[in-house]
């Protein structure tokens, strides 16, 4: 989900823990991984033989890679929030939702893709369910199409 300009929404919190991530990632490349090499090449005269070395170069590759799209987030995030104290009448971006459905209650955020953390609770306002929530109310049934089928929930509550 992007806005005008290319600008991807994410709540202040999601933005600290992608700059956290940034710093750790950073930390890897500069410091861990030149060690794991310089530990590989001391183990093995001919590095290309050397499976360790062939592996540290491989997450050095994963690292690099996660860096540059970590910091194209941060180039392209908008932080947004949500209105605290007052709860919602419809859902929207960074609401919780609770939810009922035929065998179980649970709670959601709704969040923007950069954000998921599916262990956390937090689901994409463009995935099945997000979208599904989107601009419904409390006591409102909503029915999404998810990977298991067709679902339906009853929205129970909405907090900021």
């Amino acid at each position: 989900m992007t806005t005008a300009g290319n600008k991807i929404p994410i709540s202040r919190e999601g933005l600290e823990e992608k700059v956290a991530r940034l710093r750790e990632v950073e930390r890897e490349l500069n410091s861990v991984i030149p060690q794991m090499f310089k530990a590989a090449r001391a183990n093995e005269a001919d590095l290309r033989e050397n499976n360790e070395y062939k592996d540290i170069h491989e997450l050095r590759q994963q690292r690099m890679s996660e860096r540059v799209k970590i910091l194209e987030l941060i180039e392209k995030a908008e932080v947004v929030s949500c209105t605290g104290g007052v709860a919602p009448k419809s859902v929207g971006l960074l609401n919780t939702v609770s939810l009922e459905s035929s065998c179980k209650r649970f709670e959601v955020q709704v969040v923007s893709p950069a954000e998921v953390d599916l262990t956390a609770g937090k689901i994409s306002s463009v995935s099945p369910l997000g979208s599904a929530l989107i601009g419904r109310h409390k006591g409102e049934r909503v029915k999404c199409h998810a990977p298991k089928g067709p679902q339906s929930f009853k929205i129970l509550g909405i907090s900021a």
